[in-house]
């Protein structure tokens, strides 16, 4: 991959220079708030679980020149490192619903959610996965600290989602292994894990945790179900076809009170369930 920080500057194609680069890098290192907020700013959005309740989600979208900088990290770099198909969160022309149709036909299903992912990815980890796709030393470590913040992945820049496919993917492998050779599909969605079967594979379900516990990454026990109907990433897989869900239905019943834009898109979605 990248031996250099000048081919590096070369691929991300914005008329940086590696002076640009290592100072950006030595301005985050300095933990200042006001440095900080020349560099990301801080978005809170208010999410309502399945239970009613109101949760913070902490995002950090880049500003400025390191988020163009990201931009062409993304684009230029990350994007031509290939994923396996069983990945399917954060990828060209793979969706929740692509991934939801990995799934039809199969009688049991397991899903499971990884907890806080972005923030259990330290920069440790995120510097490691660029060493195992063979960037140097200095690459790895100038891209680590271009695209991780206090320390961890944050959540809300362009390059997040797709190092956290990379970073997981050691552990993806492990687990897509083990259900090959148990007849189990598997398949993730971001920090959603899905795995199904025709066939019974409760006694499968501890290793596979034990498996993402031991990897130092923690799973949410509330969204860990094994179930013969279970909701894949926003749709009900049924044994011939994809279903809407109940949230879904209730949209549609209510229909009038979106404007007309939102009417669209919400009938589109429900057409492409129907059409898996």
């Amino acid at each position: 991959m990248i031996q250099t920080l000048k081919h590096l500057c070369y691929l991300l194609k914005c008329n940086c220079s590696e002076t640009e680069l290592l100072t950006i890098c030595r301005d985050l290192k300095k933990a200042d708030p006001e440095i900080d907020k020349k560099y990301y700013r801080k978005k809170v959005e208010n999410q309502i679980d399945k239970l009613g309740r109101v949760k913070e989600r902490i995002m950090y979208p880049a500003k400025g020149r390191l988020r163009l900088i990201q931009e062409r990290i993304k684009s230029n770099i990350l994007s031509k490192i290939e994923l396996p198909e069983f990945v399917q969160g954060g990828v060209k022309k793979r969706d929740n619903l692509t991934n939801a149709k990995f799934h039809q036909g199969k009688l049991y299903k397991f899903g499971t959610d990884l907890k806080k992912f972005y923030p259990t990815i330290t920069s440790k980890k995120v510097y490691e996965m660029f060493r195992r796709n063979n960037f140097s030393p200095d690459v790895s470590k100038t891209l680590t600290q271009l695209t991780t913040f206090k320390g961890m992945l944050p959540q809300g820049t362009h390059t997040s989602t797709h190092i956290a496919n990379l970073v997981f993917l050691p552990v993806d492998y492990i687990i897509y292994d083990f259900c090959n050779q148990n007849r189990i599909t598997y398949t993730r969605f971001i920090d959603d894990l899905t795995m199904s079967s025709p066939q019974d594979f409760k006694f499968s379900v501890e290793m596979i945790l034990d498996t993402i516990l031991q990897s130092g990454f923690r799973i949410s026990h509330r969204k860990t179900q094994y179930r013969k109907m279970l909701e894949v990433t926003g749709a009900k897989v049924g044994n011939n076809s994809l279903l809407p869900t109940e949230k879904l239905k209730k949209k549609l019943a209510n229909i009038h009170i979106y404007s007309e834009a939102q009417r669209i898109g919400i009938l589109n979605y429900l057409k492409r369930i129907y059409l898996q």
